[in-house]
């Protein structure tokens, strides 16, 4: 099966996040030729885990990608898990994001030379949601190969990014503000204190919240995301909750956010009180990472890059996040994946040529090594 029927296969087996059995069946009989493993994620369908180890002297590459898509959404022209080409574009769910790259990753797995490689492919569920299948991965590899071995290692995620270089990303929180006012009758509203009412301070001051700004990642990002307060009696609120996105950069932690927001909440002299948090979730929520251009893995991808595209590569920085913070935090990650349209929304499409294209670099590359 070519990357073009295996890239239309992948997109025809529905694998929304939770729903990752069948895909994750499906890529390892294909693998069949190596080492292939499943490992467990709870609540999740497993990971796919293959290796061809043939030098342990030798570093660790990753081929690294995730199985899972967003929701089906409305607005559809066509049937999104039948895939369709037109032209140079191929329409159905997730096909940049990303069952085009687990193809091109399957198809490099395969192909490569593995004389004196040690390679990993790995297809992971869950990056859609909280990145449980990455955290789950790295543990297993880390604890297998060890730490140092994934530091001196690389990973290589073929994930849509037009063909740029991705060295980084922006990290991100989730925090919860609860306020807390004091119920009375809703006819004597003097009487108590509206929750809902100074929870509209906060979102009205959230413009205000100091904001770090990086020469590469540029500046953090705050984004409310969900009010809800209020009940169904005649009363005062006295209870609200506003869920913020917070996207961060290096040189911005948990700690430092917590405490902007506490300061910003602080000087409004709220009559509620309030609780600051962080939204609780089962994996860590994952921290910004850069890749330094002059790492020797980014100076061999870039050098490829050069000599197959004839040109030097676009190194772009993440607004967002995705399983590539979680490797990006233990080890060199690039991002580099083919051109598409749509991730996350209706009508999703991969150009066919790009699959190609990036097929053929990622097998470049890892040849030249």
């Amino acid at each position: 099966m070519d990357v073009i029927e295996l890239t239309k296969k992948l997109v025809s087996i529905e694998s929304i996040t939770g729903n990752e059995h069948e895909i994750a069946e499906f890529i390892a009989s294909q693998l069949n030729f190596a080492e292939v493993e499943l490992q467990t994620v709870g609540g999740f369908g497993p990971n796919v885990i293959a290796e061809t180890i043939t030098n342990p002297e030798k570093p660790v590459i990753i081929l690294n990608c995730h199985m899972d898509t967003v929701d089906i959404m409305q607005g559809w022209d066509s049937e999104p898990l039948v895939p369709g080409i037109e032209g140079n574009r191929m329409f159905g769910l997730g096909a940049c994001d990303m069952k085009a790259g687990i193809a091109i990753a399957m198809d490099v797995f395969k192909q490569a030379d593995k004389n004196g490689k040690n390679l990993i492919f790995t297809a992971v569920s869950d990056e859609e949601g909280n990145s449980k299948g990455a955290h789950l991965l790295l543990s297993k590899i880390a604890e297998k190969e060890g730490k140092e071995t994934l530091e001196k290692g690389l990973c290589l995620i073929p994930e849509d990014t037009q063909e740029k270089i991705k060295l980084g990303a922006r990290g991100r929180y989730v925090v919860k503000i609860t306020v807390k006012g004091l119920s009375a009758h809703g006819a004597t509203p003097e009487s108590g204190t509206n929750a809902i009412d100074d929870a509209a301070k906060i979102v009205t001051a959230l413009k205000n919240l100091p904001l770090k700004e990086h020469p590469k990642l540029q500046k953090g990002s705050i984004c409310t995301l969900k009010i809800n307060g209020g009940g169904d009696f005649l009363s005062v609120p006295e209870r609200c909750e506003i869920t913020v996105d917070r996207h961060t950069v290096l040189g911005e932690d948990k700690i430092q956010v917590a405490k902007d927001f506490d300061q910003l909440l602080r000087n409004l002299n709220l009559e509620s009180q309030y609780e600051v948090s962080l939204l609780e979730r089962e994996t860590p929520f994952l921290e910004p990472y850069i890749l330094d251009t002059e790492n020797l893995w980014a100076q061999k991808f870039q050098n490829a890059y050069k000599a197959f595209y004839n040109i030097d590569a676009e190194i772009e920085y993440g607004k967002s996040v995705g399983d590539f913070n979680a490797f990006g935090g233990l080890m060199p990650t690039i991002v580099f994946g083919p051109k598409g349209e749509n991730a996350h929304g209706p009508n999703e499409c991969v150009l066919v040529d790009s699959i190609i294209r990036c097929r053929d670099f990622f097998l470049e590359f890892l040849n030249r090594i």
